[in-house]
């Protein structure tokens, strides 16, 4: 009798550890992916020479309100697209970076295959950018970002949600 007390509590214990374990596991993992997406944009931000994602702005009520577009364009100052086959260059390429299904997309040039930017184990269900611009200043972008782990086990289930603002430098 006394063990199998023993053994059923360890077996409990045992359980709960391994609960613990699998939400941690999908916790790091949308944690780093999270991570990663929003420190790219951020870089291909700072490093723009001008953030071409035009915002469509609605009146409600006297009230102008920014819509958030789920792409942004960045025109890159830093270096040159190369056509082998007219043996020319194109100055200023444009990186648009794009959700589509649930995968961040990056495309750096305008004829560019797209690249995915996050795993198939992390689903982002929504990204979204809103220009501002000041005339004395430079130009910012508010990100939205929320992601969660593929998973159908409830145990596991993580989600995120991110907002944050990143300026031109």
């Amino acid at each position: 009798a006394i063990f199998t007390l023993i053994s059923t509590a360890f077996v409990s214990i045992l359980l709960v550890v391994l609960q613990v374990q699998n939400r941690e596991t999908s916790r790091a993992e949308v944690n780093r992916q999270s991570q990663f997406l929003v420190h790219l944009i951020q870089r291909y931000v700072e490093e723009s020479s001008l953030i071409e994602t035009e915002n469509v702005i609605n009146d409600v009520g006297g009230v102008l309100t920014a819509v958030p577009t789920s792409t942004l364009i960045l025109r890159m100052a830093s270096s040159s697209d190369y056509n082998s086959s007219t043996d020319t260059f194109t100055p200023f390429p444009r990186v648009h970076i794009y959700l589509d299904n649930g995968v961040v997309y990056m495309k750096e040039g305008d004829n560019a295959a797209p690249q995915p930017l996050n795993s198939d184990r992390v689903i982002v269900d929504r990204l979204e950018f809103v220009r501002r611009s000041n005339p004395d200043s430079l130009s910012t972008v508010d990100v939205t970002l929320a992601l969660h782990f593929k998973t159908n086990n409830i145990q596991r289930q993580f989600s995120q949600l991110i907002q944050t603002a990143i300026a031109r430098v």
